[in-house]
């Protein structure tokens, strides 16, 4: 018998043309496989409710603490704005979905447009004219220094400790990312 889960804002789906461990080129850009030293500060995902938008969290975490690992300079990227963006909903949303968007529109600081710390209505209005334009330019800006590549690697034990020597890697568990 399964315990039943909730779903804390991951939607389970994958796509023909997602890419599996090893199209993309590998590269060992930290040996000891442990990226702890590089954690970003911790952010909270709800404010009078929950945002539902985890897989968008999760995915600047890893872009955080890779920059952080190779630059020595920590970001810290806007989650509500790729929310928003990639159509997080209620039910959360898909990692590909949250990728893809990120990937075509760059990435803009927390700082221009900060959560709203209410409810998940006030989370996905949309910024104001002055706002949007802001953060299309600093996420024109990000895409000229940065690109994000994803696939999916195996979850056995021998397989993330050798990613996780190329990158972090994005988990979901039943129902969270």
């Amino acid at each position: 018998m399964t315990k039943p889960f909730k779903n804390l804002g991951v939607m389970l789906g994958y796509r023909s043309t997602d890419y599996i461990a090893g199209t993309l080129p590998y590269e060992v850009r930290n040996p000891s496989g442990d990226w702890r030293p590089y954690l970003p500060v911790g952010e909270q995902q709800y404010g009078k409710e929950d945002w539902m938008d985890c897989v968008s969290r999760s995915l600047t975490n890893t872009i955080e603490i890779q920059e952080k690992q190779q630059t020595g300079v920590e970001s810290n990227y806007n989650e509500r704005e790729i929310a928003l963006g990639s159509g997080t909903t209620r039910e959360g949303n898909y990692l590909w979905k949250v990728a893809d968007y990120a990937r075509k529109t760059g990435l803009a600081q927390q700082k221009t447009w900060p959560d709203s710390n209410g409810t998940f209505d006030e989370q996905y209005t949309q910024p104001t004219s002055d706002v949007r334009a802001k953060l299309n330019a600093e996420k024109a800006d990000w895409k000229l220094k940065w690109d994000i590549k994803d696939e999916d690697v195996s979850y056995d034990k021998k397989s993330l400790q050798y990613h996780l020597k190329h990158a972090p890697i994005q988990v979901v568990i039943p129902g969270h990312a």
